[in-house]
């Protein structure tokens, strides 16, 4: 079988992706006499697919024909990405959530902006209304150059945000029973032992929810940062407005890390 592999989406070096659409054309020949062979049945391609793909990372989840002028870079109407910060150390084992979220301990200093919050209290202190507010401010059609790196020639810098949206998780520590059910099988003794001596604790995950056709070159990371100072009260909703008009403000240039951003999905006419 020869074909050529079309991805619908790039991400950057450490950035996941748990669905996504590809398409390909693909040509099967005989190997040894160069014939061109009738296309496999796509219960039989599914299957020979995901047996090729069973020591690595990924695996098809469905497959189906489409028309010959389908192209899935062009066909892509959302993408939905997923940002995943955990606030306080969480209670797990670093190994677990290692390049898995971006982890902030609100007592050290943030590398992006060089400041501590050694006060803040999720609970009383995070400022929930004024994020809402400024994730109103960013849906929408806006020229967004102000929350993206470097823009390459030609691009356009408008883009439109279907929706952002925020999602507040409190993690409270399980039995450990429970949790050893959670994690990978090899790490089970060496985690019991680490957990058994530990106190009760609680963490709270922050999840940003951005939906749109197309993102510029770091715009979900810029966002994401920029999002995050709201909700320590460094900034407020208003200087969204200030960014905006800027078109270049030096209070959205932090890039959160890779770690903690998912491609959840993508819709095509055909998923």
């Amino acid at each position: 079988m020869n074909g050529i592999v079309i991805g619908s989406s790039r991400t950057d070096r450490g950035v996941h992706a748990l669905q996504s659409v590809i398409h390909f054309d693909l040509e099967r020949v005989h190997r040894r006499t160069k014939e061109i062979l009738p296309s496999f049945p796509d219960e039989q391609l599914f299957f020979l697919l995901n047996k090729k793909l069973e020591n690595q990372d990924i695996c098809i989840l469905n497959l189906q024909q489409v028309p010959s002028t389908y192209d899935v870079r062009h066909a892509i109407t959302q993408r939905h990405y997923c940002y995943r910060v955990m606030l306080s150390k969480p209670f797990v084992h670093p190994l677990v959530l290692r390049n898995r979220v971006w982890s902030i301990d609100t007592n050290q200093r943030l590398f992006l902006w060089n400041q501590s919050y050694p006060n803040f209290d999720v609970e009383n202190d995070f400022q929930k209304e004024n994020v809402e507010i400024a994730m109103n401010k960013l849906v929408g059609t806006h020229n967004f150059s102000a929350f993206a790196g470097a823009i390459e020639p030609g691009v356009s810098p408008m883009r439109e945000m279907h929706s952002v949206s925020l999602e507040i998780i409190h993690h409270h520590k399980p039995q450990n029973h429970l949790l050893l059910q959670t994690i990978p099988f090899e790490y089970g003794p060496h985690f019991y032992s680490f957990l058994k001596h530990r106190p009760s604790q609680t963490c709270t995950e922050i999840q940003f929810h951005f939906k749109a056709k197309s993102f510029l070159y770091h715009q979900i990371r810029i966002m994401t940062s920029t999002l995050l100072k709201v909700v320590f009260g460094e900034l407020q909703p208003f200087h969204i407005d200030e960014a905006f008009a800027s078109r270049n403000s030096s209070i959205t240039k932090a890039i959160a890390p890779p770690d903690g951003l998912y491609l959840m999905n993508v819709k095509d006419p055909y998923s």
